[in-house]
């Protein structure tokens, strides 16, 4: 080995190692209870920055599937870098992926011990030269352990979060006796939890919802709402509606996360929560955990309510007796 190939390795080995160990300073700087996204996202600024990218993406995939359950990217659209990273995790190293209208991509599947766990991709103008291509295979062993630990924490701060709202809703049942009055209550806790601009729930009677906040544009939508929820079993999205929108200046139509609202057994109707900020399988999860809890509370509160109507009558026929 000349030394002009010797300094050419020494100058690979050392920017080898300045990369792992600023991946390293990334992760460990994260708190263990803290949420993972700022540092998915200052790694993929660090990826950026090494390989002199103009844009990328760094994928989460879902626990129990190939869904993604959260994107980082940077100056690219969110839905573009969900379709590009889908396409990384069908590549086992490197390697370009060609896309219209976008210039040199490389991307590829992040796993530990051959689990899929997310996936990554780095755009940029000029190609990707071999040098740059290791150097991605060599970063990507020390992100999966990144990515493992936000799994993680996601976990955790998801069982958190469902806990947190089950005993929010459990106080809405110890405290409320009213049913429609609680299901109002429900469904300001899905606006504030899920920061949405409507949540509410289609009720029983033909034209009629509970709701947080009082909408115009809801009524009319009412009879297209129950079909596109009359069939669904389980948290899913459902088409958006012409006309709702967000009250902002751009009128940016709604995304739509519904679930099936049923109470003993007997299917009611639905609950729905819309917001402009596309739903992740963990707001999915979510719904599940809270309707799962709405359900129980409603029965809870229509027992009591049985038990009043039964202690009234039996004091009636007291009284009736006594006469």
């Amino acid at each position: 080995m000349n030394d002009d190939s010797l300094a050419r390795l020494l100058v690979r080995k050392d920017r080898e190692l300045r990369l792992l160990l600023a991946i390293d300073e990334v992760r460990d700087s994260a708190d263990d209870d803290a949420d993972p996204r700022p540092m998915l996202s200052a790694l993929l600024k660090l990826l950026l920055e090494n390989f002199e990218a103009s844009f990328g993406g760094l994928a989460l995939l879902a626990e129990t599937s190939d869904d993604i359950e959260y994107i980082s990217a940077l100056n690219i659209d969110n839905d573009r870098a969900i379709e590009i990273c889908q396409l990384a995790l069908t590549l086992d190293q490197p390697t370009e992926i060609a896309q219209p209208a976008l210039p040199h991509l490389i991307g590829m599947r992040l796993t530990m011990r051959h689990l899929p766990l997310g996936s990554m991709f780095l755009g940029r103008d000029t190609p990707f030269d071999a040098d740059a291509l290791l150097l991605l295979r060599i970063a990507a062993r020390q992100i999966d352990s990144a990515i493992l630990q936000a799994h993680t924490i996601l976990k955790l701060l998801q069982r958190t979060r469902e806990l947190d709202l089950i005993y929010r809703i459990d106080h809405l049942r110890d405290t409320i006796r009213s049913e429609r009055e609680m299901l109002h209550a429900f469904a300001s806790v899905l606006i504030e939890e899920y920061t949405a601009d409507i949540g509410f729930v289609l009720t029983p009677q033909t034209d009629a919802i509970a709701s947080a906040v009082v909408r115009d544009d809801l009524p009319p939508l009412i009879p297209a709402l129950r079909a596109e929820t009359a069939h669904i079993r389980f948290p899913q999205i459902i088409p958006m509606q012409p006309g709702l929108v967000a009250k902002d200046a751009n009128r940016t139509p709604l995304n739509l996360l519904a679930a099936p609202f049923i109470v003993d057994g007997e299917r009611l109707g639905a609950v729905i929560v819309g917001r402009v900020m596309p739903f992740t399988v963990s707001d999915h999860r979510l719904l599940f955990a809270m309707t799962s809890q709405i359900d129980s509370a409603v029965v809870h509160l229509r027992l009591l309510e049985r038990v009043a109507r039964l202690e009234n009558e039996l004091a009636a026929n007291r009284n009736f007796r006594l006469e």
